[in-house]
């Protein structure tokens, strides 16, 4: 029988006791999930959220974590934003059914309605919580999210290449051989010296001469360099920070920041500096750091964000995430749900239409 805490301090050494011994078992299935990520995000984004993570419990072993946030709009949602493009619930195998229904009777008992977003479809948690919420008869809506590339490593770099259209491999060659012939071109990966703080500032500076910047959706541009600076720093005390950067001439051009957690190298961001957006540096950076995920003999190579045709190009599978939403129950929670999946939608429809 799996008995449920709820923990309203995200420090509370309980909770991160539960937490540590959960990833340490590999029950937790993403980077988004991990403490290391979560903390540094809680920090900057979570003046306006309150804790209420529900920790599963058999006897004195925790077997499942439920990050969940209640919100100003007194709903429940996870830790999902425009920087953490994933969420879900952390599970052991053998106690995820038992679990995950634990935590929908108690949303159901809460009475103020959930967000779960951006749960991927591939993911055991997604399966377990619609399950759970169909044989509670809770209220509830599902909604198509993002849909990201990522690669699954399962033969040599070589082979990989090789199994490429012809035509994209070709234009990758063209690329990186343009590149090559305006200067010295070298690819970086931070090593154990390096101070990931001036690293990101580094970043910061290219990513300041990109489109981003002038679009507004870069580091300085969104007022998050603190956030990065932050993360940067607890990846590394976890050890599992990889950045990748491009220099041509001993100057930085491009980066990659990412990290590798649970057999996944996760690509966060990437900018470059527009001056050299002829020179496509983009090709050589992740020719290099995704074909260092094959020489590691990691599990896959995750773009995280949004679907793009230069990532289709490298991609050998996508990821679909769905949002989850739960509604009170009664005649309010059934009208609200009716109002999101059939009548917002019919209207958006007739809308269309009528324009």
């Amino acid at each position: 029988m799996v008995e449920l805490r709820e923990y309203d301090r995200f420090d509370d050494e309980r909770l991160v006791e539960a937490w540590v011994t959960l990833e340490s078992s590999g029950a937790c299935a993403s980077l988004f999930l991990s403490r290391a990520w979560l903390e540094p995000w809680v920090r900057q984004f979570g003046a306006e959220l309150r804790p209420s993570v529900l920790v599963g419990y058999d006897g004195t072993d925790a077997v499942g974590i439920a990050p969940l946030f209640a919100t100003s709009r007194e709903t429940f949602e996870l830790p999902v934003n425009f920087l953490a493009h994933r969420g879900g619930l952390i599970a052991l195998d053998d106690s995820r059914g038992e679990f995950v229904a634990s935590v929908i009777r108690r949303l159901d008992g809460w009475g103020k309605g959930a967000l779960l977003r951006g749960l991927p479809t591939d993911c055991p948690s997604y399966a377990a919580i619609t399950d759970a919420a169909r044989e509670t008869g809770l209220p509830m809506q599902e909604r198509r999210g993002r849909v990201s590339p990522h690669v699954v490593i399962s033969s040599s770099w070589e082979a990989f290449l090789k199994s490429r259209p012809s035509k994209v491999g070709h234009e990758w060659r063209r690329k990186m051989r343009k590149l090559e012939r305006e200067g010295s071109v070298e690819v970086k990966r931070m090593t154990s010296g390096s101070n990931p703080r001036d690293l990101i500032d580094a970043f910061v500076d290219v990513e300041s001469r990109s489109w981003k910047e002038e679009v507004g959706s870069s580091i300085s541009g969104r007022g998050i360099g603190g956030f990065y600076r932050e993360l940067a720093e607890s990846l590394t005390r976890a050890g599992v920070f990889r950045p990748f950067w491009i220099e041509l001439d001993g100057r930085m051009i491009g980066f990659l920041l990412g990290a590798v957690y649970g057999g996944t190298y996760y690509a966060l961001k990437t900018s470059f500096d527009g001056a050299f957006a002829k020179l496509s540096p983009g090709v050589t950076l992740f020719d290099h750091a995704i074909g260092d995920a094959f020489n590691e003999g990691l599990d896959r190579f995750d773009f995280t964000g949004r679907r793009a045709r230069w990532k289709d190009e490298w991609a050998t599978g996508h990821t679909e995430h769905v949002d989850v939403r739960f509604y009170p129950r009664g005649p309010r929670g059934t009208f609200a749900c009716f109002l999101d999946s059939r009548a917002k939608p019919m209207m958006k429809r007739l809308l269309r239409r009528d324009s």
